[in-house]
């Protein structure tokens, strides 16, 4: 009997020890739950009404708003300073604005994907859906995060109380930047360019941006499809393929004569170099996007079919030109055979080589930007000491360079 009641005794002990937890982690949830629920109804927002426009800033604007194939080399420095002008007024601040700003610029991607495709198609031989997949379907994802999270992300903060400041508390308040420089670039036209304008849009800023004259046809297509659909006041394209005989390094030295309030450049390491250069006289913030080596390191515990298939996949892309793309691979002598046979049935199998290789062109291989880069790709093979192992020929008509190992 007295074991009897011990062991009930011990279960009802068992039983208010979890209940006891179990009340305990239920009011931290609840407490976690209002603290949320509080935060979201009283803490401050940001209403159009705090950031008034002044109207009289942009009346007489003689440059923005117009097609960059209007806007001359001797026009840039006045462009400019009427973007900065609108900026000044308050226009691109309010969250209306820039959400206005971003639904058109996701409705200027969902009426024109076909004439994107063709343009990509049209300068680097990708097929449709490499295409899409990196110049559309990730900036229609990107400006519907922004539209959906932008009144948040422009929120005011609180920081807290302070003894210093007590009563009143702190905020963490996000400015925008204010007249930003978006530099485009040729191996993914849209995607490197439109990103940067929409996430300079959803903070609040305005935009000058220079398409990549090296990609011509995209270059074109942007100028226009901007021009259109995008309000001037947010986004100004200056250097149009038909301005300074479309010459990137002319118009971008002319550009970086003024001073702008962020910089964003996606290239080389020397271009990179060379914004930075030029930002310093001014101190202006540069964000650089740059190009690099990516090696892949192979040991005797990997799978080298799947090792093989992921290498040549990864390197095909674009016709090798991005920014991520395998440089080389460091593989472990016991493997190096092997690892190089894996490669050679892969791309064999993969891609036609030699007087197929046309017919591969916006199927299963793109083509090199222009005739320049093909000739470089041709003059790094020619001084290599390394042996040939698969490949190395190319096709100066199409740009095409075969797979190569």
């Amino acid at each position: 009997r007295i074991q009897v009641d011990l062991q009930r005794t011990h279960i009802m002990l068992s039983w208010v020890s979890i209940n006891n937890v179990s009340y305990i982690f239920t009011a931290i949830g609840v407490a976690v739950v209002l603290r949320a629920v509080f935060r979201w109804l009283f803490s401050p927002r940001l209403k159009d009404s705090d950031v008034p426009v002044n109207e009289s800033l942009f009346y007489a604007l003689n440059f923005v708003g117009k097609h960059s194939k209007e806007i001359a080399l001797d026009d840039v420095a006045h462009t400019v300073a009427e973007m900065k002008r609108v900026y000044r007024s308050n226009y691109t601040r309010p969250i209306s604005s820039r959400t206005r700003a971003l639904k058109q610029l996701l409705r200027m991607l969902d009426e024109n994907e076909d004439a994107i495709l063709e343009a990509v198609a049209a300068d680097l031989g990708r097929c449709k859906l490499m295409a899409a997949a990196y110049d559309v379907y990730p900036l229609r994802s990107e400006i519907k995060k922004f539209i959906a999270h932008i009144d948040e992300w422009s929120r005011p903060q609180p920081m807290g109380v302070s003894l210093l400041t007590f009563p009143s508390y702190d905020c963490h308040v996000v400015e925008p930047r204010g007249t930003v420089y978006v530099n485009g670039i040729w191996n993914f036209p849209f995607q490197l360019s439109i990103s940067p304008i929409a996430g300079a849009i959803a903070a609040g800023n305005n935009v000058i941006f220079k398409p990549c004259n090296t990609a011509r046809n995209c270059a074109l297509l942007l100028s226009d499809l901007l021009h259109k659909y995008v309000d001037k006041k947010f986004v100004q394209v200056i250097g149009h393929p038909s301005v300074a005989n479309g010459d990137d390094y002319v118009m971008t030295n002319k550009l970086l004569d003024n001073r702008f309030d962020m910089i964003f450049f996606t290239g080389s390491s020397n271009g990179g170099k060379y914004f930075m250069e030029r930002a310093s006289k001014f101190l202006t913030p540069v964000i650089l996007e740059l190009g690099g080596k990516n090696p892949v390191l192979v040991d005797d515990s990997a799978n080298l079919t799947l090792a093989a298939k992921q290498v040549i996949n990864a390197r095909m892309v674009n016709c090798g030109q991005q920014c991520i793309s395998p440089d080389y691979v460091l593989c472990y002598k016991n493997c190096v055979d092997a690892f190089i046979e894996e490669c050679v049935k892969c791309a064999s199998q993969w891609y036609k080589t030699g007087t197929a290789l046309r017919e591969d062109l916006a199927v299963n291989q793109a083509k090199m930007i222009n005739l320049k880069q093909l000739k470089r790709c041709q003059e790094l093979l020619a001084s290599t000491e390394g042996k040939i192992m698969y490949g190395g020929n190319c096709d100066e008509d199409s740009l095409m360079f075969e797979p190569t190992i």
